[in-house]
């Protein structure tokens, strides 16, 4: 939920439907990697996780996980040698 700042109060974030609600949750990512099987790999390019890369498991588990390497946030240098899905921590 989120709040409407024109004093109507609290506003349902799916309220535009399925399709917008789903593109706010990657707004600030760009698609760097796609999996296959509908998974891909987003970077995100504003606010507070500026540069840290994420696994977009939506396709089946409706998750979108940052990939991490002995618990820290991956790096664009780091993942360019590495593959996606072992950095995923689940």
């Amino acid at each position: 939920m989120e709040l409407d700042h024109t004093g109507a109060g609290i506003v349902d974030e799916r309220a535009d439907g399925p399709s917008r609600f789903q593109e706010r949750k990657t707004s600030g990512a760009v698609l760097i990697q796609g999996n296959g099987c509908g998974f891909s790999t987003l970077l995100v390019v504003t606010g507070p996780h500026r540069g840290s890369l994420w696994f977009d498991g939506r396709a089946t588990c409706d998750q979108i996980l940052p990939l991490n390497l002995g618990g820290q946030p991956v790096s664009f240098m780091v993942w360019i040698t590495r593959r996606s899905m072992d950095l995923v921590g689940w």
